[in-house]
């Protein structure tokens, strides 16, 4: 077999507990699910997927990632729910191609502040995690059109949020809100709020 040709990789459901060291030779990968494994441990030598452009690690026991993460620079989507992962590595912020993040499930209290330097993200899904506070710096996040914080425990909502023009759906719904800043008329371009 020849690893070079190889762009996408399932290892899905196979009760895997580390990725398998030759998954490192596939130096062309595009696509990789390691989705419903027991991984707990992500290798710094996922720096070698400079080509990867969707990373699946849902539902594995990660806590962490690796800080080489922030060098895949081709990385477009990347799934995290249903894992433990409190904070991201500061090299996050590097992933400029990245347009998609789903974050459910996880044990996060904060947006990372890297998030707020993706500047590609259209897709921002952090729902069901223990969220009680988002930064004035989303109103950075200009290309995102998706955000949902459902299932978090916010009490508000900064008024920044309005300078979000391509936001086409929010959902806040099962959060500590009483109040909002805001009305709904003042979005721009808003056709989903729960």
């Amino acid at each position: 077999m020849n690893y070079n040709d190889i762009e996408e990789l399932n290892l899905s459901n196979q009760n895997l507990n580390e990725v398998p060291k030759e998954v490192f030779s596939f130096v062309n990968l595009k696509r990789l699910y390691l989705y419903n494994n027991n991984i707990k441990h992500i290798s710094n030598k996922i720096i070698n997927f400079t080509k990867l452009e969707c990373l699946d690690l849902r539902a594995n026991c990660l806590d962490k990632l690796p800080f080489e993460i922030g060098e895949l620079k081709n990385l477009k989507t990347l799934y995290l729910s249903n894992n433990q992962i409190k904070d991201l590595p500061s090299s996050f912020k590097k992933l400029v191609k990245l347009n998609k993040l789903i974050y459910i499930n996880n044990e996060l209290e904060k947006v990372p502040d890297c998030i707020y330097s993706l500047t590609s993200l259209e897709r921002l899904i952090l729902r069901d995690n223990k969220i009680n506070i988002i930064d004035e710096k989303i109103k950075s996040i200009e290309s995102l059109k998706n955000l949902d914080l459902k299932n978090n425990h916010l009490s508000s909502i900064p008024i920044e949020i309005l300078k979000l023009k391509r936001l086409r759906s929010l959902s806040l719904q099962n959060n500590r809100i009483t109040k909002l800043c805001f009305k709904i008329t003042d979005f721009e371009n808003l056709k989903q709020l729960n």
